[in-house]
């Protein structure tokens, strides 16, 4: 799925990067858990996406969710 998205996301088809990027993040929480570094890389490809849309407040809320979850599984490396 995120591969798809972000397929989606270069082609400039925001609604269906959107689409893909949400499924990707439901489908990593669902298999392996809301804490793991693969919900963390679909919110980060997904907050590429709301930059371009200007969702700023979006942007926010999904930056400072991928950082918990990077620091809860790396706590001696932590992206800025």
């Amino acid at each position: 799925m995120l591969a798809i998205a972000n397929t989606y996301l270069q082609d400039g088809k925001y609604a269906d990067a959107d689409r893909f990027f949400n499924e990707s993040i439901r489908m990593s929480e669902q298999a392996v858990g809301v804490s793991h570094p693969d919900v963390a890389d679909s919110l980060e490809g997904y907050t590429i996406l709301l930059r371009k849309q200007n969702r700023v407040s979006e942007v926010a809320k999904a930056e400072a969710r991928a950082r918990e979850i990077r620091a809860k599984n790396n706590p001696t490396r932590v992206p800025q």
